[in-house]
């Protein structure tokens, strides 16, 4: 029955492993959407805007689908707290990254950067830091689970140690006997 359990316990580590991945996957696209915000500021070709563009959705469909891919696998409350707040945040960002785009293809440079520094800098701060917080309990949990499956090791271990002298030890206090 240990071994099974700390069998069970690996699985969990691996399982809170590649949470850890998806978020900080996700994470990474959240900074991609972040810098082609900032490029469509700066740019003024309007061809080369057109591939920022490009990178800009690309970004956003891989930090929806990975949000949705990370929300399916989260079971905590404390977790589920957290992509709620991520949610509000990113709604928000999403409508500010749609505006300054707008500004921006539309040659409007410095209202996109003053609705940027503005509203969108903070947001983003405060976006990175769900992420954070969504990867740290899934470090806490692996942690956890770790330091469990160590534990049951050691008591799986020491009661083996003790069956195998009980073993070698009945003969010999068998014949003593007689």
């Amino acid at each position: 029955m240990a071994i099974g359990g700390m069998a069970v316990k690996c699985l969990l580590v691996c399982f809170f492993h590649a949470k850890v991945q998806l978020i900080t996957e996700t994470q990474v696209a959240s900074y991609r959407r972040a810098d082609t915000v900032q490029l469509l500021i700066l740019e003024t070709d309007p061809f080369r805007q057109d591939d920022i563009y490009m990178d800009y959705l690309k970004a956003g469909f891989q930090v929806g689908n990975g949000r949705n891919r990370i929300r399916a696998l989260l079971s905590d409350d404390r977790e589920k707290a957290i992509l709620e707040q991520q949610d509000a945040v990113i709604a928000e960002a999403v409508e500010l990254h749609e505006s300054i785009a707008d500004l921006a293809r539309n040659g409007r440079h410095e209202q996109a950067r003053a609705v940027f520094m503005d509203r969108v800098a903070n947001l983003h701060e405060t976006g990175h830091a769900t992420f954070e917080r969504l990867r740290n309990l899934q470090t806490q949990a692996a942690e956890e689970a770790i330091g469990a499956a160590n534990a049951e090791y050691q008591t799986t271990l020491r009661n083996s140690i003790i069956a195998i002298l009980i073993s070698l030890l009945m003969p010999t206090l068998g014949r003593a006997t007689y």
